[in-house]
């Protein structure tokens, strides 16, 4: 069965949520229509669509006489991104052990070339987008539909505050590093050393972010505070 293409709004809203993500549309940012519409080729209608879609995965808000925006990058929604991604991870890997083989499995090991072959050219924004999917398709191991959903549902913050935690951690953990890190992680689980794995989800090399995050410190929740003053640089 040929399934329908996606519609102008969704197609709308992939290039904005890539270009969010990747920085190339800054934290605070206003989106122009006008300026949007020419770029992407579609009409109003669909851009606000688009943007509708956007602002329910937190990259877009909507002010009073100021219209659409990137939302900013915070303490508060890096800490509750951070947190409830580990909660989830966690909850994967409780699930997933023992792990077998399977055709997931298979396609957990290409995201984890993908990375290697990322690592080995310093590609570093490729690298990001290789990462990611390595954590949906671990997740994804646990075959848990309500899991797999709320974990791609947070990759768009993920994918911008993992970029964030990049930029902090740059000289203290190569590429290559890293994707040791995470061919550690598979053989730990292939090897039925849970608590291994959830040693590895809690790395302290997966948090470290930018000073300039303490400009929103003030606005962040006691927990959000005290957790930030952990990991920050």
């Amino acid at each position: 069965m040929v399934s329908d293409p996606p519609s102008l709004a969704t197609l709308a809203a992939d290039v904005i949520r890539e270009l969010i993500v990747t920085g190339e549309l800054a934290p605070g940012e206003r989106l122009i229509e006008a300026r949007l519409t020419e770029q992407l080729g579609v009409s109003r209608p669909p851009l606000r669509e688009a943007f509708a879609v956007l602002a329910q995965e937190r990259l877009v808000q909507h002010e009073p006489r100021r219209g659409a925006s990137v939302t900013a990058l915070t303490v508060q929604d890096a800490f509750e991104v951070t947190t409830m991604r580990r909660a989830l991870e966690h909850l994967a890997v409780d699930l997933v052990l023992p792990l077998k083989e399977s055709p997931a499995l298979e396609v957990c090991r290409a995201a984890l070339q993908t990375m290697a072959v990322s690592a080995a050219g310093d590609d570093d924004s490729r690298a990001i987008h290789d990462t990611i999917r390595f954590h949906v398709t671990f997740v994804g191991l646990a075959e848990h539909g309500l899991l797999s959903a709320h974990y791609g549902s947070l990759t768009p913050q993920i994918h911008r505050y993992m970029r964030l935690n990049r930029q902090a951690r740059v000289s203290r953990e190569s590429l290559r590093e890293r994707s040791e890190r995470h061919r550690r992680m598979l053989d730990d689980a292939l090897a039925g050393d849970g608590g291994a794995v959830h040693r590895e989800i809690e790395n302290p090399a997966t948090v470290s972010f930018l000073p300039q995050l303490r400009d929103s410190l003030a606005a962040a929740t006691p927990g959000a505070a005290d957790w930030y003053r952990e990991f920050a640089d």
